[in-house]
Formats: C-alpha cells, sequence, structure tokens
C-alpha cells in the first residue's frame, strides 16, 4: 500500500503543476513563458545559488555546530534557514520580472509566475525526495548489502531511515502532496506581491513578501518541532487563506487585473483561483 501511495504522490507532485499551469492558460490566458520565469526563478535562487552556499557555510562550521546545544542550534537554523529562503527566493522573483520576464505585468500572469515558481519547488525537491524514498523502500536490502561492504559505519542508519518509511502511515504521502498545494499558493501570493513591487515601483511589497516568506517558513519550522505531521499540515493551512486572500485582492493592483479577457486570453467565463495556494 505505501509503495503504491508513493507512486502516486510522485505523480501528483510531477505532473500537477504542469496540470495547474495549463487550467490557468485555458481559464485565464496566461502565457507559458511565465510560468518558464517562475520555475526558472526558484531553480537559480535555490539550486544555484543558496543550497550551495547553504552547504559550503554548513561544513565550513561544522566544528562549531557539533559543540553547539541543540535548542541553539534548532533556533540559529530557524533563522538561518527561513531568512536566507526569503531573500533568495523574493529577490530573485523581483530581479527576473523586472529584467527578464518582462510580460510579467499583469494579475494573470503573476499567478502563472507563481505557479512556476511552486510548481518547479514541488517537481525538483519533493518529487526527487519521494523518488529516492520510493527507491529505499522497493531496494532497500541490496542498498543496505553495498552500504555495509562500502562504509559499514552508515548501515545502521541507512537501515533506520528504511524501517521508518517501510513502517510509514499510507496516508502519510497525502500530506505531502497536500503541503504542496498550500506551498503553490503561497508562491502564487508572494509573486504578486513582488510583482506589485516591479509594476508600481512600490519597493516596500518587496520587503513585505520577504516578512511573508521568513513568517510562512518560520511557522512551519516550529510546527514541524512542536507538533506532529497533520497538526503542521493543518497550521500551514490556516495561515494559506491569508495567501488566498492576497491572490484575490491583488487582481485590482495592475492594469490588466480586472480579468481575463482584458489580455487576449482564453478566460471568457471570468476568474476564479479556486484554492491556489
Amino acid at each position: 500500500m505505501i509503495v503504491a501511495m508513493m507512486a502516486l504522490q510522485i505523480l501528483l507532485v510531477v505532473i500537477g503543476p504542469f496540470v495547474l499551469a495549463w487550467w490557468i492558460h485555458r481559464r485565464l490566458g496566461a502565457s507559458w513563458s511565465s510560468w518558464g520565469w517562475g520555475a526558472l526563478t526558484w531553480t537559480a535562487s535555490q539550486m544555484l545559488l543558496r543550497i550551495p552556499l547553504l552547504a559550503v557555510v554548513t561544513i565550513a562550521l561544522r566544528g562549531r555546530f557539533a559543540e553547539m546545544d541543540p535548542d541553539t542550534a534548532f533556533w540559529i537554523n530557524l533563522v538561518v534557514l527561513t531568512l536566507s529562503a526569503a531573500l533568495f527566493e523574493e529577490v530573485g522573483r523581483y530581479l527576473v520580472m523586472r529584467y527578464l520576464g518582462k510580460k510579467v505585468r499583469d494579475w494573470k500572469e503573476g499567478v502563472m509566475f507563481g505557479a512556476g515558481h511552486g510548481g518547479m519547488e514541488a517537481i525538483l525537491l519533493v518529487g526527487l525526495s519521494a523518488a529516492v524514498s520510493l527507491a529505499l523502500i522497493l531496494a532497500g536490502e541490496r542498498l543496505l548489502s553495498l552500504v555495509q561492504n562500502t562504509s559499514p559505519e552508515q548501515a545502521d542508519l541507512l537501515r533506520q531511515q528504511i524501517e521508518s518509511l517501510r513502517s510509514m502511515a499510507w496516508w502519510m504521502p497525502f500530506l505531502g502532496v497536500w503541503e504542496r498545494v498550500l506551498a503553490i499558493t503561497f508562491h502564487i501570493s508572494a509573486s504578486l506581491l513582488v510583482l506589485r513591487a516591479v509594476v508600481h515601483g512600490e519597493q516596500r511589497w518587496l520587503w513585505l513578501s520577504v516578512l511573508w516568506h521568513t513568517f510562512l517558513n518560520a511557522a512551519a519550522l516550529l510546527a514541524v518541532r512542536y507538533t506532529n505531521p497533520v497538526a503542521t499540515e493543518g497550521i500551514l493551512t490556516l495561515i494559506t487563506v491569508l495567501a488566498v486572500v492576497i491572490i484575490l485582492r491583488s487582481r485590482a493592483w495592475f492594469p490588466l487585473g480586472q480579468g481575463a479577457t482584458e489580455s487576449g486570453g482564453q478566460g471568457e467565463s471570468g476568474v476564479d483561483t479556486g484554492a491556489i495556494r
């Protein structure tokens, strides 16, 4: 059962972002290029810049963290991880929108940009992670024998990881899918905040998006530490209601944000964002 559910999770987090993009394109008339710019922003800001930089810093400070009190280390990590993610991604959004994705100038294109940003995160971060977990479940014994031969000290850790995955509740992968729904909705709201800064030259909206991103990430880390997975997703769901409000109210911020038909798109039936996150 868990193998089937994890395979379904991978399918949903990899195919789902493209289905959402297709829906936005058909319903609102948004351009696929906006999705591409959003996807590029996440990839560049995280995979090419932030994650490698954090890896270098972690290696450089490994000795100091090994001697640090766990509670102190958690709070330092919370500040560094949440603030760095917000700065890299939100400033990245701003730079790409302003200098590269110059077609992203109205509400529907901002929605598509955010769907690309969050969609690529789902595909590369969650999809790949789930694929690795599924491989450990299916080929655990073979991998364990290889590790025992090459690195015996890591065998126990790998065995515990495999056992944990195999004993996971069948419904847990669906929490991961729901979390991606929330994440994409958030990224759409943050993209619209940044787009306001780009279109109207109001830089405070860029820094508001940084604050919004930092707050959500911090809430997630605190919830993971002090509650359980179900409660964590419940808390994030409540917070994401604010993202939906931002998405809906932001239509009035942009010259072409009153309806998809003004853009020459295919949104003849009007705009309905549903529960995008």
